[in-house]
């Protein structure tokens, strides 16, 4: 199948009409930024501790809204679904969250990075971007051979750019 029609059968799937601005990346893409010494990133599957779901969620809620309510237990109980054959990550900086995103299940060979974000006072430091690579590295561990996201954010999309991927 033609990228054009794995595309389309994406969206079909995921219930979308049309959408224009997927970005997309292969593994000969990526470009991964270094992590230093002081960045530890935590992946965060299905069977992970409660507590690594919580933190995950806590980040990205924050990283979307500085006024978010922390996650309960309960909530990062029930987002465990979400994580089965998906992978959610926590990018620690000197040990605090302060980034985070999920790569969704690949179908078909066909994935998509969601939810990346990061919190206000860490942004313009890279987090971004190694969140981003790392998701991707994963998914194509996971037997992705084209990762897609979308954003209508031009400072995100030059972030997605950095590190490989492409508007299709």
């Amino acid at each position: 199948m033609d990228l054009a029609a794995r595309l389309e059968d994406f969206r079909r799937r995921r219930g979308e009409d049309a959408v224009d601005d997927y970005l997309g990346c292969s593994p000969a893409d990526l470009r991964e930024p270094l992590a230093t010494a002081d960045v530890t990133i935590i992946e965060v599957y299905a069977d992970s501790p409660v507590d690594l779901i919580r933190e995950t969620l806590d980040v990205n809620e924050r990283g979307f809204d500085p006024y978010a309510e922390p996650v309960s237990a309960t909530i990062a109980e029930d987002f465990r679904t979400q994580l089965t054959d998906a992978c959610a990550i926590t990018i620690r900086h000197h040990g605090t969250g302060v980034a985070a995103g999920m790569v969704l299940p690949v179908r078909e060979g066909l994935t998509e990075i969601v939810g990346v974000a990061t919190l206000a006072d860490h942004r313009r430091q890279g987090f971004g971007a190694l969140t981003t690579a790392t998701l991707a590295r994963i998914a194509f561990t996971l037997g992705a051979d084209l990762v897609l996201l979308s954003t209508e954010d031009a400072g995100a999309r030059r972030v997605y750019e950095r590190v490989g991927f492409r508007a299709l």
